[in-house]
């Protein structure tokens, strides 16, 4: 690292700027040579938090938080000897860091952190899971929903008796595809074969009972058709 990168104006109180810069330079040759400077930054506040964290919870309570991010995967090593070293070298220095800024100003470089106590940092957490879980409400998935027309409903009266005749009618056919950037009319171009022989297959497998020569303009005619770019999903 140059003395350039090694510049640190501090905005915070309590030295922590610098605590955690120099707490990352401690151990800067042992990154792996993807990580950038805000790589190595997160790095070292995810093993300066945890290793508050081992202070605070006993033993067993801390191994079931214990679960680093994808990004730590394949130096769990690095992120253990971090953690040891910081509750020796560090200990005094209780505070958690609940975010940070890297910038340059004037030519040199900062880093800028905010800091809490333990009831900040697990507040942030838990602030983190309920977003976490807003967006896990959301499926990457787009919806194709398929609703019988006439000359479908008039097919289909014709090969089902009356009861499975009018149990399905009113139901609609919902199908999740990727979202993509791809026009709905593109996909559908693509994939109305598939989602036509499906409808049908629904209420006789015999394809010979089916109709012939089925295509997009036939599809339109027996099907409406609506889309939704977004799915959510309200279950756990």
């Amino acid at each position: 690292m140059s003395k350039k990168d090694k510049k640190v104006i501090q905005l915070t109180g309590d030295n922590y700027s610098v605590l955690i810069n120099e707490f990352a330079q401690k151990f800067n040759k042992n990154f792996p040579s993807e990580f950038d400077k805000e790589d190595v930054i997160q790095f070292a506040i995810q093993a300066w938090n945890l290793a508050n964290v081992k202070k605070i919870l006993p033993e067993g309570a801390y191994q079931e938080i214990m679960n680093p991010s994808g990004q730590l995967e394949g130096a769990k090593g690095l992120f253990d000897r971090m953690i040891k070293y910081k509750n020796e070298r560090y200990s005094q220095f209780d505070k958690f860091i609940l975010g940070f800024e890297l910038g340059s100003e004037n030519g040199s470089h900062f880093l800028d952190v905010s800091i809490g106590d333990y009831n900040d940092f697990m507040k942030m957490m838990e602030d983190m899971l309920d977003e976490m879980d807003e967006d896990d409400e959301i499926l990457d998935r787009n919806a194709i929903i398929i609703k019988p027309r006439k000359p479908f409903t008039d097919w289909a009266r014709k090969n089902s008796d009356e009861y499975e005749y009018e149990f399905f009618m009113d139901s609609n056919s919902v199908y999740l595809v990727n979202d993509e950037y791809i026009g709905p009319e593109e996909w559908l171009e693509n994939h109305y074969e598939e989602i036509f022989e499906r409808e049908l297959e629904n209420w006789i497998i015999d394809e010979n009972l089916w109709p012939q020569n089925r295509t997009l303009s036939m599809f339109r005619r027996w099907f409406k058709i609506d889309y939704s770019l977004t799915v959510y999903d309200l279950e756990r």
